[in-house]
């Protein structure tokens, strides 16, 4: 298991570079540069994600065209939700949004798509930041960046105090434990060094990072205190002309402490604290790739190496003693190719794959619940290759592209061996659980249409088998449970993308998602066949509108519509007790002006500008309007 991942740190080229050689007028991917964000001036990544098509959120989860899963890379390290908001859109260089299948390069989690973010690298000149930001509803942030210069080396450091009030309501749900009482807060800190290296024969830079956040959930004793320390290494070298080689490294180490009340109620006794929860891991990745081009097309080849440790544990508030607890180590090596070529003029092909190897060890479960209190987890393997292939046509201005690709989930240390075994019921473990796996298709145009304007359309169908899921095995006494790979779904439509660009400095964009998704098998619960998937809207347009004038100046409007969907997966509209399940559709307008100065830009928005009311999550209530102010302040 040890010499696979050496081996690769001779074969690897980060993903975000292969995504760019491909992105080339491919419908399947957006690119997002720093000077697309810095036009924008978006409050945060999330908001700037949103507006793109086929991506939507809900609930704090990302989805591409119907599909749960989608793969989060910052700097080519597998990254999470999390890592992704504590990027500031002033530290980015680029973003390269995949839709459809990502597997072939993205491994896990990507069935849907993936998100590369490129963060900015430590600069050649020396330069100081001040930045200050502010809204109506009370948060507040100050960010301080700096670089200096000590040849051969280039020194960044950046640290940031925010605080955020009122991104979460809950003013009413059908369970008490999710009504907030008193406003969210959040507060988060951030520290982070970069130190960088360049010369003729290639770069190097080193990252370090910390970040604490203090979270208060709307009741007083529902909070959650989270950490994390993060070292990076990357690099990048010109074996010769034609050739690169790359290879990073990182460690990262979390911990979580938190605190449930109750959740009976919204009166003492309900807010009372119950239970306090536990989290710590940590987590190393290894990657290397080698990169050539030459007549025939451009090769890279690459190995992929992480290891990662994770602990979960609840104690009981009063006495302090343990009610459950996770232990769990997991190891991944991964291998993957890329070739591209043109083997005629105007036909590019494009053929990936990737293979995964999953080593799950040293599971222990602790459950005082159960009458068989300790498990033992045995060593097991999980495995997946993913192919894709893509043709891209181009002739004058208009390009055909088409492509076929796989992905997978794999179960989780829990799905496998998660057990509570009782008199009246038992829940059972499954080592032998599949990872979830999908197919999905892909076949878009895209033609510029003279004057600034631009046209694409993309149609899509992914279908995804072995889901996981919750099945009784056994209706008897006692009723016994399992996850198990319980069905198929399915997600299909179409994408349609419009823009512009005039000389006078005019911009307009319209994009608009389709997606249909339904539950094609579902052996656990055959009355769900037909029924569509939680979370996910038939419906989602984009419009907007900018301006780039003289003096500095730019100004951006947005409205941004996003039809119906079910909270539950049984399609309910309203319970019986007269709780609203079915997410009513709404339309939101964003509006934001910026004006730059000698040494200053000033940034004046509104967000939800009609205060618009609308469910954005598991009965969440978003913002109302908000009104922002930033000011960055050069040195």
């Amino acid at each position: 298991m040890i010499a696979a991942p050496l081996c690769a740190w001779v074969l690897m080229l980060p993903l975000a570079a292969m995504a760019e050689a491909a992105g080339k007028e491919d419908t399947n991917i957006t690119v997002i540069t720093a000077q697309d964000v810095e036009r924008e001036k978006p409050a945060d990544l999330i908001e700037l994600l949103r507006s793109k098509v086929g991506l939507d959120d809900s609930g704090g989860t990302i989805t591409m065209r119907g599909v749960r899963g989608v793969a989060i890379y910052v700097d080519g390290f597998a990254s999470s939700l999390t890592d992704l908001n504590q990027i500031k859109p002033d530290q980015v260089e680029r973003i390269e949004i995949l839709r459809g299948a990502a597997s072939a390069r993205f491994g896990a989690d990507a069935m849907g798509g993936a998100i590369a973010v490129a963060t900015r690298k430590t600069g050649d000149k020396p330069r100081f930041e001040w930045v200050q930001g502010l809204n109506s509803a009370g948060s507040w942030y100050t960010r301080l960046n700096g670089e200096g210069l000590a040849a051969p080396a280039s020194i960044g450091m950046t640290g940031e105090r925010q605080v955020v009030h009122g991104h979460k309501r809950v003013p009413f749900a059908p369970y008490p434990s999710q009504v907030s009482v008193e406003n969210e807060r959040t507060e988060k800190t951030t520290r982070e060094a970069k130190i960088g290296v360049k010369n003729e024969a290639g770069e190097a830079q080193l990252q370090l990072k910390r970040f604490e956040s203090l979270s208060f959930y709307g009741r007083p004793n529902w909070w959650e205190d989270y950490g994390a320390d993060t070292l990076r290494f990357t690099s990048a070298f010109k074996a010769a002309p034609t050739a690169e080689l790359n290879l990073s490294l990182g460690y990262e180490t979390y911990r979580d402490k938190g605190l449930k009340d109750q959740g009976t109620g919204a009166d003492a006794a309900g807010l009372a604290p119950n239970r306090t929860l536990f989290s710590d891991g940590e987590k190393l990745e290894m990657e290397v790739a080698a990169a050539a081009k030459g007549k025939a097309g451009t090769l890279r080849l690459g190995l992929r190496g992480s290891r990662s440790a994770d602990a979960y544990e609840t104690r009981d508030y009063q006495s302090g003693a343990t009610d459950f607890l996770l232990r769990a180590k997991m190891a991944n090596t991964a291998a993957y190719l890329l070739y591209e070529a043109t083997p005629w003029n105007g036909l590019a092909a494009e053929l990936s794959g990737r293979y995964d190897h999953y080593r799950y060890f040293d599971t222990t479960i602790f459950n005082s619940g159960s009458l068989v209190k300790n498990t033992t987890g045995d060593e097991t393997a999980k495995h997946a290759f993913n192919p894709k292939a893509s043709l891209r046509w181009a002739a004058g201005n208009t390009t055909l592209n088409g492509s076929v690709g796989t992905g997978f989930v794999p179960p989780t240390p829990d799905q496998l061996y998660y057990s509570d075994v009782g008199p009246a019921s038992q829940f059972l473990a499954n080592p032998v659980l599949k990872p979830q796996r999908s197919l999905t298709w892909d076949l878009g145009v895209r033609r510029k249409l003279g004057g600034g304007a631009e046209a694409g359309i993309t149609l899509f169908h992914t279908l995804w088998r072995d889901k996981i899921g919750v099945m009784i095995t056994d209706y008897g006494i006692p009723l016994k449970q399992q996850f198990q790979n319980i069905g198929q779904a399915e997600s299909k439509g179409l994408e349609l993308e419009l823009g512009r660009k005039s000389e006078s400095g005019w911009s307009a964009f319209f994009n608009y998602t389709y997606t249909r998704t339904q539950v094609a098998e579902n052996l656990a619960s055959p009355a769900l066949v037909g029924k569509e998937l939680p979370d996910m809207p038939r419906h989602k347009f984009n419009l907007g509108l900018g301006y780039g004038g003289p003096g500095g100046a730019t100004a951006k409007a947005l409205l941004r519509y996003v039809g119906t969907s079910f909270a539950d997966e049984n399609n309910t509209i309203t319970d019986s007790k007269g709780y609203r399940w079915e997410r009513e559709s709404y339309h939101v307008v964003d509006l934001s002006l910026t004006k730059r100065f000698k040494g200053a830009d000033l940034t004046v928005a509104v967000d939800n500008l009609f205060d618009k009311n609308y469910m954005s999550g598991f009965f969440w209530r978003a913002e109302g309007r908000v009104c922002r102010a930033e000011v960055v302040f050069r040195f």
